[in-house]
């Protein structure tokens, strides 16, 4: 079995022990091609309401656009990247046609801080 099949194969497990134990699916996937995949094993294997969370999405808006259309209650979690200037605007304009009810926001501490230094919860301030 290629490595390609054998992550379909594993991938297809966990949604359905997510599905038998009535959890959420938290996804972790980057690039186009790789959303494209994930999302046509998702739609095969769940329900169209099934509860999601894209995890650090930092698609397109058409990526955005399939994953709102065929998984409606799927929530997007956004990063501290977000904040740094040269993202800014792609990140807004890609967010802002999203209710807030469907943004997740996630720190990500230490991996991805907004400044580019090392990430942690004593460096937020109140």
């Amino acid at each position: 079995m290629g490595r390609l099949p054998r992550q379909e194969f594993i991938f297809k497990r966990q949604i359905e022990l997510a599905v038998k134990s009535n959890l959420p699916l938290v996804i972790h996937c980057r690039g186009e091609t790789a959303s494209d995949i994930c999302l046509d094993v998702l739609t095969r294997n769940l329900p169209t309401d099934y509860r999601i969370h894209r995890h650090c999405f930092d698609g397109s808006p058409q990526e955005l656009k399939s994953w709102k259309e065929r998984f409606p209650n799927c929530k997007f979690g956004i990063s501290p990247l977000v904040l740094r200037e040269r993202n800014r605007e792609r990140y807004k304009s890609l967010f802002s046609h999203l209710p807030l009810g469907r943004i997740i926001v996630e720190t990500d501490a230490p991996y991805l801080p907004h400044d580019g230094g090392l990430g942690s919860p004593c460096r937020l301030s109140p």
